[in-house]
């Protein structure tokens, strides 16, 4: 591949990871998917510089009719039952998002489920080029897809920046450090939510487990409860601290522990209701405890724990330290 391509690519990744939109597991883009968006760029691009491919990729996916899938190129219809379709994909997601039962062990309402649903739509259909088809972005969902999408916003925005201010100060350099660094996690909302998995040792591969499964419980528990409409969206970050549990976190199991904590983003529809927000939490946290299949060599899980805290931006010191420009 062209140099001016893999320089876009490199820049792209570092971007994205920097900005908590890169990741499988948490409902993002992955390097697949990222491969594909800008091989489609460069092919209405070719000839397009380093710089001109990065904006080119903010300005095409930016104005995407989505959910129109991307593809590198047409290829005919085949009635394949390895390789991806529309219909498969709506039948897959909607298989993964949407629970039988409520998570009090009631079913679900008919609202309850229709606001399920909107993420098992279509929604970002990246598709691979070789035989079998597949989507490389099958895991975005409703709440990730507007993220992903803001996140572009703000990255075009500053990469327009980087121009102006860098040409006009003699700082390009500094400027699109700036840019590829992007804005700050703790920066990007008010309200957060810091999960916190604790082991005894021995028992980390537990919080592999609950990694996995966070996506979706938060969807199910804090996004889209019926009863409980503040949240728009929840934004699981990249930022991950692993250590030997102390402070709040060392209650859960005391000390000698291990901890991993992970930082999340609430976008807000209006005011936080803390007492309602820490019953969703406590229903979430008891769903992946009791969602784990115990390993032969456990006998029970009283050496595991998983629990979410609220915390304001002025509180996140309490848990984490973060860069200084």
């Amino acid at each position: 591949m062209p140099i001016t391509f893999c320089n876009a690519l490199i820049a792209l990744k570092i971007w994205a990871k920097n900005n908590s939109i890169y990741g499988n597991i948490n409902g993002f883009l992955n390097g697949a998917a990222l491969t594909l968006l800008l091989a489609k760029v460069f092919l209405f691009y070719p000839n397009a510089s380093t710089i001109a491919l990065i904006e080119r990729f903010f300005l095409t996916y930016l104005a995407w009719n989505w959910p129109i899938p991307v593809r590198l190129k047409n290829t005919e219809k085949m009635n394949d039952i390895h390789s991806w379709s529309i219909a498969k994909e709506i039948s897959a997601k909607e298989t993964n998002i949407k629970p039988i039962n409520d998570l009090f062990g009631k079913l679900r309402n008919n609202e309850t489920t229709a606001r399920l649903l909107k993420h098992s739509r279509l929604i970002m259909p990246i598709i691979t080029p070789i035989y079998p088809e597949q989507s490389a972005a099958f895991n975005v969902n409703y709440s990730t897809h507007k993220i992903i999408m803001k996140t572009l916003f703000e990255g075009l925005k500053m990469l327009r920046d980087v121009n102006i201010v860098g040409l006009r100060t003699g700082a390009i350099e500094k400027a699109w450090e700036r840019w590829i660094k992007g804005i700050k996690f703790e920066e990007k909302y008010e309200h957060f939510i810091v999960a916190v998995c604790a082991t005894k040792i021995g028992n980390e591969h537990f919080c592999g487990y609950a990694s996995t499964k966070l996506k979706l419980h938060l969807i199910w528990t804090i996004e889209e409860k019926n009863e409980f409409n503040q949240v728009e969206y929840c934004h699981i970050s990249n930022l991950i601290k692993e250590e030997f549990c102390k402070g709040e976190a060392a209650k859960l199991l005391g000390n000698d522990t291990y901890c991993e904590i992970r930082l999340i983003g609430m976008q807000l529809f209006g005011e936080l209701d803390k007492s309602e927000m820490e019953e969703r939490f406590e229903v979430l946290s008891k769903n992946i405890i009791d969602g784990y299949r115990l390993p032969k060599f456990m006998k029970d899980k009283s050496g595991i724990s998983f629990k979410l805290f609220y915390s304001s931006k002025t509180e996140l010191k309490n848990w984490f330290v973060f860069r200084k420009e």
